[in-house]
């Protein structure tokens, strides 16, 4: 792409081209960083939390006694809720590589805690998966499923309301909780006797996972708190998770400097290696 040079000044030139070229372009992308890092921390954001409510209606259809496969009829939706379960896993880390990544205004903050909590959102949801399979193959709990799985829809529609909100630049609108319906649930005969001495009782387990589903309603009332300024993002637990997942952009001199003794076996093996190459190239 470069014609041949006739001469030095047409290399000069050349050259000179090229480094304005350079510098153009590292502050082309230092301005366009500056601009574009918060959008984007955003997207990454709501994509999370898209990617979560999609988790949250396919688990909806489990708890639903009369849904056994998923939207494509040859798949189960145990494998489609696998699929989506490591998609979010994927996006996650992602995520947390952007987000965690310098939190220090107050919107980076604010937005990396709304991330540690839709971390939690997702532990709870995981835990919503254990003992249904067991209760559902008790009798007298199919209402309290069915309204479970309604429960979970109308938390995945409120979770994609607030990823909306993010992506349109909107502050959303208030978070009505659903603990309220998760009270008012009918669990079955309140009697109902269990197979083994020490078992839990289909009644407790009906408890359990309502509890459970309870949790994902709080973090998401938490995550609508934050969006819309009403709740302080906990500043430990984004520090806390930066320590953890976010890599160190500068090293230190300090463990290079512990090397530096006569009785450190990378010096002595260094100083060997270096002698015999230089024995080498001296041959």
């Amino acid at each position: 792409a470069v014609p041949e040079h006739s001469g030095n000044e047409t290399a000069l030139s050349t050259t000179l081209y090229f480094a304005i070229g350079e510098i153009l372009y590292l502050f082309w992308g230092t301005l366009a960083n500056a601009l574009l890092n918060g959008r984007y921390r955003v997207q990454m954001l709501a994509d999370t939390l898209l990617s979560l409510a999609r988790v949250m209606r396919t688990q909806a259809k489990q708890f639903a006694t009369t849904a056994t496969v998923a939207s494509d009829d040859s798949q189960p939706l145990i494998g489609t809720l696998l699929q989506q379960q490591a998609a979010l896993a994927d996006e996650v880390q992602l995520a947390r590589n952007i987000l965690l990544e310098s939190p220090r205004t107050a919107r980076r903050q604010q937005l990396a805690g709304m991330f540690t909590q839709a971390l939690e959102l997702r532990d709870h949801l995981l835990a919503c998966e254990l003992d249904l399979d067991e209760l559902k193959s008790r009798s007298g709990h199919a209402s309290a499923l069915n309204d479970l799985s309604e429960i979970l829809t109308a938390l995945a529609e409120a979770t994609e309301r607030l990823a909306d909100a993010l992506l349109f630049g909107r502050r959303p609108e208030p978070y009505v909780s659903l603990r309220p319906r998760l009270a008012a649930l009918p669990w079955g005969e309140p009697g109902a006797s269990t197979k083994r001495i020490g078992e839990a009782s289909p009644t407790a387990l009906a408890h359990s996972l309502a509890n459970r589903v309870g949790h994902v309603d709080d973090e998401i009332r938490r995550l609508f708190e934050i969006a819309r300024g009403e709740r302080r993002p906990d500043l430990a637990v984004v520090r806390a998770a930066w320590e953890m997942f976010v890599s160190p952009t500068m090293w230190s001199w300090q463990p290079l400097m512990t090397l530096w003794q006569w009785d450190a076996p990378p010096l002595r093996h260094a100083i060997r290696a270096a002698l015999a190459v230089g024995t080498g190239y001296a041959i």
